[in-house]
């Protein structure tokens, strides 16, 4: 048996709810439902996708906050060159060089303090374009400190009078 409506009665549907007025002539309203802000997951996704590009931009950056190219001559006989040039490395992480240009034999490079003593390990390059992380002797880390004061010490294979002993190459620090 059918339930007797009340003059007034509300019902829900999937527009909003549905007021039922009975009187002379049934008139049907809508009132709309209320909905609650939630964020789509399309729009979610852009937050995080952008959130996280900017993440790895600011990471990129503060990693690699310079680059200069450097060049330079090394001894044929093999002898250790010390580049006067001293540089400071302005946040924590790695210094790298991505050599471009190498010398006949091999390109050996570490990287010196003020007080003249290598800190990181020597690092060879037989073939370019290639590029490597300096690393610390005193741990073998590539998380070199902020505020580090370096230059470049270098050798080559040692090679005849009229071998390539330049290098080039671009120095990340």
């Amino acid at each position: 048996m059918p339930r007797p409506l009340s003059l007034l009665e509300e019902e829900s549907s999937e527009r909003g709810t549905v007021i039922v007025s009975l009187s002379e002539t049934t008139r049907t309203f809508y009132r709309p439902r209320k909905r609650e802000f939630r964020m789509s997951n399309n729009w979610t996704r852009r937050f995080v996708f952008t959130a996280a590009l900017m993440i790895c931009l600011l990471a990129a950056t503060a990693a690699f906050a310079t680059q200069v190219a450097v060049s330079g001559d090394l001894n044929r006989d093999g002898t250790l060159v010390r580049y006067a040039t001293f540089r400071t490395h302005q946040y924590a992480g790695t210094i790298s060089m991505y050599l471009t240009n190498n010398t006949t034999n091999y390109t050996r490079l570490g990287l010196r303090n003020t007080a003249g003593t290598q800190f990181t390990y020597t690092e060879q390059w037989d073939s370019v374009p290639n590029g490597k992380n300096f690393a610390l002797t005193s741990n073998g880390s590539i998380n070199i400190p902020a505020g580090t004061r370096f230059a470049l010490n270098g050798r080559m294979g040692s090679t005849w009078w009229g071998g390539d002993n330049h290098w080039a190459g671009t120095l990340s620090f």
